[in-house]
């Protein structure tokens, strides 16, 4: 029944859409319509946000039949309604654009509407139904619309070359309602031109790939909803549009590069049964004129991400064949594969979406991967269907529930066949149903047993089957019981049985959001997980009853906390029994039949990157198994304990650090912490007290900066075992220095356990009940530092595992504190745009900051914290006044960049940038870290080979590189370098890729001119060592001044009290290129003084100063340190020569009674030959290096090589002798005092003739401390 104007019909539609403006088009019907507002009111529609459209959507909600309507228009004052103009009513068909008239008479248009879910979209374009007529178009949606969330594609959008067709992916807000489609539309044209390309998939992933296009061509596209299965003109895509993702309406684009693809495949698109043949072109990559190129694939088999590298081929860094390419003329190469399914041996049972490809050579040194995007290629995957439901290959129930199945076609197949198999053999057991073809499949099997079942689904596209296969098992009612209370969540060793391990797995239900007062500023739910399960080695990753873990809810029944100690569960666990010792287990939990995770706890990760680490590096490392998903743990009982030898030492205050920022990867050619180790010398020789290591826990991949973390328990293996790292922190103990890790809290990788135990799978990051991760970024506005998964460090499970970390690293490595990473980012605030890296001043931050430090020292006296926090001074005074060191960041770099290029019009002030207690920061305390190079610099040697105002060459970068450091490494505070820096290291930090492995330079020490600086820096470091030089406040001279004062030298000056017995330190340089220039440094005392530049011919040289006021002139670029004192002391051995100044044996002649003699690193590695013995007649103590590398050899002579006075007390560390030819006793050494022997090792190349070694006489005693050697 119908009614116009007063007769009324008998159902109705409900208005769904709420209009927030008035549009120009609008609708009129009677409110017994169930729309509209009446026949003479006008219901206006709002604009869609997609051209000048407008529109309404309505859901019916009474049942079906026609519903009637008229359009009304309203432009300029000027209205019109639009209806029939003949004497019928007129049906609108869905999905077809239709011309309205202007009415003039009684009709209407309608639609007919079908049951109570279903909704209708209406559009409206043009017609003022003056100069033109309107338009509308109807589109039926039988059920919720949906909306699309995620669009990604492949390859990235710095990636795509002119061979690569992009292949993107949208993700939906839900399974996509029938009569509702999905699109996609480009433009290569900016928008004149464009194209609609349907997408296809199901349940909510949907992928389309855009054709290959020229180079240099910028391609614009978004994703839009209209009605299903239709054919979309380039006028009519605005007009059509339901809703869409347009980037905020940015869109999203790629250009293609420049320049013909390094990478081509032949056929362009195939499919997974067709000959491919790839070929490789290495000019202009980092595999030029290589040897042999080898490349390393793989496919995806996961339409919604086509990049994924899945059944990949080839061993990284090995020459074995497996993917070696054929060199067919001057660096092109190509590899021929039989077929993608059969080259990467690819299941039956999985399609093929992608290729994706990069190169290596035969060790694995040298790639080219297209900067890290990769080269990626779409696949032809033919028909094909996804399994909707079940999302996993294994599922668990209870037993008694349904399992609802789903499947979608991207082609209807003739038939859809659901089997039941044999879990193993995979025989048919029974057919379960079969039902005729349709693009979707739907069934509900029920779970009737404990025992585990596998069923097949079949899809016949006429003929051509293709199947997938999952598992089902039910499960008994889960176990609640309260875990040991001696346990915490990961692996807890039975410190009595080494056959048990108990695992906890924190799960957690109800969270206390804090702030670092303590105050709780909120709470929140979690979703509780339903059954967990252990799989691993011990029971061949089988679920079972068995395996299944026990839950304490610790007291929580979801509202109140029974037990009263505010902790809320679930802690999942289990006991494990029957383990051999010191046997390792691989092995995961299995999260509600959807998720296996490991242990977040863990301290050893097997990762499937880990085929990659040669056994050289980390010996005899646990297979991954293939029954893991992504990451899994390992335990193992009785792990031997690492012995720790170092003696204790004072630590230097934190003022007078001196640190040496390192990367394993890049330190040594080996790039692990054992070759680290042999360099520890040298770092030491250079005077540095304090080693900063960047990340070393567990991060994704093995070659990375380790910014990119996901395990916080483990040492990442890329560079050795845990037990390499310890040895490498004792080693480095025992020559006093320090150690710090390098701690990325800020953000974790998406690979991380507790990210993936509760994620957003559409949009692709934490899901909003996350209890450790923020679903969006906090602090910071802008996406540049967006990186991984955001910390919630209110969440007082984030706070606890935060501090967990902490003393891990602390107690457990021994390492003695840490820089932490872009501290900025702890806290909650929301992003402000204005202030998009979140700089300004924020009291929540630094009392959450301040909650983990404060901490940290209390439960570990004496540990050092570094923040990288680069927020307003104002801030960074709060922290470094509670002693924090505060990095300088870029900005001080970039001073003494101005500051050396040579350019009279830079801003050459270093001052503002250096200095700790400036008007500007004004801290309380020299805790402001100024550097000239962190890892996150260009390097100041690159920027002067490509920048300097000047004759650019190694020598003269030397030269400016000394005034940088020169006058960096005196300001008050703790100090430096970034590794090499002190040998001018000038390898771009964007040198294969900002974060890609940079050429090791150990033979820079080789070059004298570099030596220099090395020098230079060794001589500060020791003046800073030895003398009080801060003791009084420093005269920082004019080394504020800024641009325009090139010709004025710059001068610093800093003192241990007044007067000729306090030690005076004068830096002074010409910043001119050109000319010399002449200052008064401003001596603080008349007489001599030395003056050093790291020169042979300069260093230690003396004048005498008459006057105070006395001038130096100062030729271009030159740098010099003036002293009242000379910086070597007669005690220090610099000279292997027998005799003479800085020898071995002047030295022991100088030093005073109870004295130290100090063997300095530029006699490291070398032999002293000695002419005639040394008698020692004095209590004494020789210091070499631990690793004993320096030789003091008498194998010319025919006595004992040292001799001691009776009663004298004479300790050697570091050394090796090399005794005498003769053959009596006490060839190396007589002893008749008191000798202590700390690392010495004795080389008697004498020693099958009579007599011995050593010879302690009746008067002597010998005490040995530790690693004590004689080789005969």
């Amino acid at each position: 029944m119908k009614c116009y104007n007063k007769i009324c019909i008998l159902t109705y539609l409900y208005l769904i859409f709420v209009v927030q403006g008035f549009g120009q088009n609008g609708f009129r019907s009677g409110p017994e319509q169930g729309w509209g507002l009446g026949w003479n009111t006008t219901d206006y529609w709002s604009g869609t946000g997609f051209g000048s459209t407008f529109g309404k959507t309505y859901q019916n909600t009474a049942g079906s039949g026609n519903r009637y309507f008229r359009l009304y228009t309203d432009w300029s004052n000027q209205t019109r309604e639009h209806g029939p103009t003949g004497s019928n009513d007129i049906n609108i068909p869905f999905n077809t654009i239709s011309t309205l008239e202007t009415w003039s008479g009684s009709k209407a248009y309608y639609v007919n509407v079908g049951n109570t879910a279903y909704n209708y979209v209406f559009r409206s374009r043009n017609g003022d139904g003056i100069t033109n007529t309107p338009s509308v178009i109807i589109i039926e949606v039988q059920g919720e619309i949906r909306n699309v969330s995620l669009v990604a594609q492949s390859p990235s959008p710095t990636g795509v070359t002119n061979s690569s067709a992009v292949t993107v992916n949208a993700s939906v807000s839900g399974s996509l309602s029938a009569g509702q489609g999905i699109y996609l539309r480009y433009t290569t044209d900016n928008w004149t031109n464009s194209t609609i390309l349907p997408m296809t998939g199901s349940g909510t992933s949907y992928m389309v790939n855009i054709p290959a296009q020229s180079s240099g061509t910028t391609v614009k596209y978004y994703i839009f909803t209209s009605g299903a299965g239709m054919t979309i003109a380039h006028n009519d895509a605005d007009f059509v549009t339901i809703n869409g993702n347009t980037n905020n309406g940015a869109n999203y684009q790629y250009t293609v590069l420049g320049g013909s693809s390094a990478v081509t495949i032949n056929p362009g698109f195939p499919n997974d049964a067709e000959n491919v043949v790839v070929t490789f072109d290495a000019t202009g990559t980092a595999l030029a004129d290589a040897d042999k190129v080898y490349m390393h694939a793989g496919i995806s088999a996961t339409l919604s991400n086509p990049s994924l590298f899945q059944y990949t081929t080839g061993n990284w860094g090995q020459d074995d064949g497996i993917g070696e390419m054929t060199e067919t003329s001057a660096n092109i190469w190509t590899i021929s594969l039989s077929s993608l399914r059969s080259y990467f041996n690819v299941s039956e049972a999985d399609d093929i979406f992608g290729l994706n490809l990069l190169f290596r050579n035969a060790n694995g040194t040298l790639k080219e991967d297209l900067s890290g995007a990769n080269y990626f290629f779409s696949v032809d995957p033919g028909n094909y269907f996804v399994l909707t439901a079940p999302e996993n290959e294994f599922s668990f129930l209870p037993v008694g529930q349904n399992m609802s199945l789903a499947a979608t076609a991207n082609a209807a197949p003739t038939t859809w066949t659901l089997k039941e198999i044999d879990p193993i053999t995979n025989v048919d057991i029974n057919t379960i149903t079969t039902q005729s073809g349709g693009i979707s499949f739907t069934y509900n099997l029920n779970v009737s047993a404990l025992n585990l079942k596998k069923y097949k689904l079949t899809a016949d596209f006429n003929g051509e089957l293709k199947s997938k296969t999952f598992k089902i098992q039910g499960y008994n009612p889960v176990t609640e019981a309260a875990r040991p209370s001696w346990t915490q969540p990961g692996i807890n060793y039975h410190s009595n049985d080494p056959t048990k391990a108990t695992l906890v797995l924190q799960a957690p239900v109800f969270t206390n959001y804090k702030k670092g007062t303590g105050i709780v500023s909120g709470t929140g739910t979690t979703t509780p997980k339903t059954v967990v399960y252990v799989l691993g080695d011990f029971n061949n990753w089988t679920p079972s009853e068995a395996y299944k873990m026990n839950r304490d809810r610790d007291g929580w029944d979801g509202m109140t906390d029974g037990d009263n100690d505010g902790d809320h569960g679930d802690y999942w666990w289990i006991e494990l029994t029957n383990l051999t010792p010191g046997q390792e287990y691989v092995f995961q939990y299995l999260v509600d039949g959807s998720i296996q995770v490991a242990d977040p706890y863990a301290n050893k990760i097997s990762d499937p990157d880990d085929g990659q680490i040669p056994n050289v590096v980390y010996p005899n490392l646990i297979t991954y198994r293939p029954q893991a998903d992504d990451r899994a743990s390992v335990l193992q009982t009785n792990q031997p304990a690492f012995l720790w030898t170092a003696p204790e030492f004072d630590h230097v205050t934190d003022q007078k650090l001196q640190i040496y920022e390192m990367h394993f990867r890049d330190f040594t050619d080996e790039g692990t912490y054992l070759a680290a180790i042999q360099k520890l010398d040298y770092i030491k020789g250079l005077g540095i007290n304090a080693i900063h290591v960047m990340p070393i826990s567990e991060f994704e991949g093995n070659s990375s900066w380790g910014y990119n973390p996901n395990f916080y328990f483990a040492a990442d293996k890329a560079y050795g075992t845990a037990t390499d790292l310890k040895l490498f922190i004792d080693e480095c103990h025992k020559r006093k220095m320090l150690v710090f890790n390098d701690l990325v809290l800020n953000h974790a990788f998406y690979s991380n356990v507790m990210a993936r135990m509760y994620w957003n799978t559409a949009d692709n990051k934490p899901a909003s009940e996350n209890p450790w991760f923020n679903p969006d970024h906090k602090m910071v506005a802008d996406p540049g530092g967006w990186w991984g998964a955001d910390w919630n460090h209110e969440s007082e499970h984030t706070q606890k595992m935060v501090d967990r970390i902490l003393d891990f690293w602390l107690q457990e490595f021994n390492f003695d504190g840490f820089r932490f990473d872009f501290t900025k980012g702890f806290g909650q605030t929301a992003p402000d745009s204005s202030d998009p890296w979140a700089s300004s001043y924020d009291q929540d931050r630094i009392d959450l900051l301040l909650r983990m430090v404060n901490g940290m020292k209390s439960r570990n006296p004496g540990s050092v914290v570094i923040f990288e926090h680069l927020a307003w001074a104002s801030e960074d005074k709060v922290l470094a006044d509670q002693g924090i060191l505060m990095w300088s960041g870029v900005g001080h770099h970039n001073a003494l960049k101005a500051f050396i290029l040579g350019y009279n019009g830079d801003n050459t002030n270093i001052y503002e940038s250096g200095i700790y207690n400036t008007i500007g920061r004004n801290f309380n305390n020299p805790n402001w870290m100024s550097y000239g190079e962190s890892h996150d610099e260009e390097r100041l040697g690159y920027e002067l080979m490509q920048f300097y105002n000047g004759v650019r060459n190694s020598s003269n970068m030397i030269d400016r590189l000394k005034i940088a450091y020169g006058f960096n490494l005196l300001m008050p505070g703790p100090r430096m370098l970034w590794e090499f820096g002190e040998l001018g290291y000038d390898v771009s930090i964007n040198f294969n890729g900002r974060t890609g492995e940079k050429p090791v330079h150990w033979d820079y020490y080789d070059d004298a001119k570099r030596r220099e600086l090395h020098t230079l820096i060794s001589k500060i470091f020791k003046i800073r060592n030895e003398q009080n030089i801060f003791a009084t406040t420093p005269d920082y001279g004019n080394i504020g001044l800024g641009a325009g004062n090139i010709a004025t030298p710059r001068v610093m000056r800093l003192s241990s009290g007044t007067g000729s017995s306090a030690a005076h330190v004068i830096a002074v340089a010409n910043l001119d290129v050109n000319s010399s220039h002449t200052l008064s440094p401003g001596y603080d005392v008349t007489g001599t003084w030395y003056k050093y530049n790291g020169t042979p011919a300069v260093d230690g040289t003396s004048f005498v100063v008459n006057n105070v006021s006395d001038s130096y002139t100062l030729s271009p670029s030159e740098m010099l340190i003036f002293t009242n004192f000379p910086i070597d002391s007669c005690t220090d051995v610099r000279s292997n020569a027998d005799s003479g100044n800085y020898t071995l044996r002047n030295a022991i002649a100088c030093a005073p009674e109870n004295g130290v003699v100090n063997i300095e690193y530029p006699v490291y590695g070398q032999t002293i030959n000695l002419a005639t013995p040394i008698h020692i007649d004095k209590n004494i103590t020789i210091l070499g290096f631990p690793s004993m590398q320096i030789n003091i050899s008498g194998a010319s002579l025919n006595q004992s090589v040292f001799t001691i006075a009776t009663g004298k007390t004479v300790t050697f560390n570091g050394i090796s002798i090399t005794c005498s030819q003769g053959n009596s006793d006490g060839r190396c050494l007589i002893n008749d005092g008191h000798l202590t022997l700390d690392a010495v090792k004795f080389m008697d190349i004498y020693g099958s003739t009579t007599g011995s070694s050593v010879i302690n006489q009746s008067a002597g005693t010998i005490q040995i401390k530790s690693n004590v050697i004689t080789e005969k």
